[in-house]
């Protein structure tokens, strides 16, 4: 094992992973976002912020949306997680 080798850190291996998540949103073409274990949205893309935060801010937009689109992106969010 090699000196920056991280894998056995669990928590440093994940803070990396989580900045090249943000990193990856911040030039992501589409708009993106990450909520954590709360349902709270903790970043989005620079497209996301300029196409949905028109009137609403971080922590009210998912509140404000409609209850069929919100179904959808729970939907998606599930079927992300069990991707192999």
């Amino acid at each position: 094992m090699c000196a920056t080798d991280r894998s056995q850190n669990t928590v440093c291996s994940q803070t990396v992973s989580i900045q090249y998540l943000v990193e990856m949103l911040n030039i992501s073409s589409s708009p993106s976002f990450i909520r954590n274990n709360l349902g709270e949205l903790v970043h989005t893309s620079p497209l996301f912020d300029k196409l949905f935060f028109t009137n609403n801010d971080r922590n009210s937009w998912f509140s404000s949306i409609s209850v069929d689109v919100g179904v959808e992106l729970v939907k998606t969010e599930i079927r992300a997680g069990f991707v192999e």
